[in-house]
């Protein structure tokens, strides 16, 4: 499960020497939120650091944040390898709004049964965030592999169930735009052009219709 395979040359031929019948589920979102996200994670990750971390110093730096927003395009070379039939495209709108309906549809799609009640559609992952003290992160992380190393991770469950992560998360986190700051109207409204026609061509291809994305 990857962003990465949707652009990455190749990918397509490589997942059909793996298996012809692959199915292939691929869910886009709004590509200009997209792009912003993919630089929320580059600077928590730090593989974007510098005293402008600004979405537009991002921009300049790394073009495939523009590039992997080009839905159409990549699926296009998906469909060249695959039948339409077996490619599934998800609005992520609906996955947020309506986790139960998505999850019947890739039920439906790849054949199977319908998820076991209880199933959790709702918790959130990969939240974005930044730290405030790096060595402060890199200790808590220290802690918590050599608990694991030890064998012992229940330890590491009760300090959560004990409330000191979530004070540690509250103490030592912050939320991306307190240091990135909000993108430029000019860099959004550019973005939402030069998207444009990338995004027509996807509703032709898919059939759906993306009318709040322009």
């Amino acid at each position: 499960i990857s962003p990465s395979y949707l652009h990455s040359p190749g990918a397509p031929e490589r997942v059909a020497q793996y298996n012809p019948r692959m199915r292939i589920i691929l869910i886009v979102r709004e590509p200009v939120a997209r792009a912003i996200s993919n630089h929320k994670h580059e600077v928590r990750i730090g593989h974007f650091q510098g005293d402008d971390l600004s979405f537009e110093a991002g921009l300049a730096n790394n073009p495939s944040y523009v590039e992997q927003g080009r839905y159409a395009k990549h699926l296009r070379h998906w469909l060249a390898v695959f039948p339409r039939e077996a490619v599934l495209v998800l609005d992520f709108d609906a996955v947020v709004g309506d986790p139960e309906g998505v999850m019947r549809s890739v039920c439906r799609f790849l054949g199977i049964g319908e998820l076991p009640a209880g199933v959790d559609l709702h918790g959130k992952s990969n939240e974005s965030y930044l730290v405030r003290s790096t060595a402060l992160e890199g200790l808590k992380n220290g802690l918590r592999g050599l608990l694991e190393a030890l064998r012992l991770g229940k330890v590491w469950a009760r300090l959560g169930d004990a409330g000191l992560r979530s004070r540690y998360r509250r103490a030592n986190r912050m939320a991306p735009e307190d240091a990135i700051g909000r993108p430029r109207p000019e860099t959004l409204a550019g973005l939402k052009a030069l998207y444009r026609p990338d995004i027509e061509e996807l509703e032709r291809l898919t059939g759906l219709s993306f009318d709040r994305w322009h």
